[in-house]
């Protein structure tokens, strides 16, 4: 199990998010250490959704090079409707996270798999609601769950004047 240490940093715009995996894969960082979460609906109410052909995964929208790309270099790929959330895209470490039974989190009230996916990597119970309304909003999290050191470099890597990054340790 990853240490508890996180760097999470919000996106707006798709290629924002694959340039900074690009960033992070140049600098030879661990890219089993990240994962990408972002609502799949979509804007232009086109059907959503991901099949298999020829053994490739395909997702269907106007986000699909994005999301089949991040499957190629990130481990695990998901795509689930959450009822509290709608359709939701994931590639990278958090995906056994978000279908592991929830019976054995401890995390008070009602929550979502993706709640306890967050909360089960060491974002605080406090923080996840707000990571929720920002997904739901449309922003993609790009998260490092790594030892102390590496979420470090990562957030050196990632961060500057027109991105912030929020940083929760261990």
């Amino acid at each position: 199990m990853p240490e508890k240490n996180i760097c999470i940093l919000l996106y707006t715009i798709y290629e924002d998010v694959w340039q900074a995996v690009k960033k992070l894969q140049a600098q030879n960082f661990n890219l089993t250490a990240v994962s990408v979460v972002g609502n799949a609906n979509d804007k232009e109410e086109q059907v959503v959704g991901v099949y298999t052909n020829d053994g490739n995964k395909h997702f269907q929208g106007t986000q699909a090079a994005f999301w089949e790309d991040l499957w190629k270099i990130l481990d695990g790929e998901l795509f689930f409707v959450i009822p509290e959330l709608g359709a939701l895209s994931a590639a990278g470490s958090i995906v056994p996270l978000l279908v592991k039974d929830k019976d054995d989190i401890d995390i008070h009230g009602r929550f979502s798999a993706l709640a306890a996916a967050l909360f089960s990597m060491g974002i605080p119970a406090n923080s996840i609601r707000q990571y929720e309304a920002e997904i739901k909003a449309g922003k993609i999290l790009l998260i490092v769950n790594d030892k102390r050191s590496e979420v470090e470099r990562s957030c050196e890597i990632l961060h500057s004047e027109r991105q912030q990054a929020t940083v929760h340790l261990a």
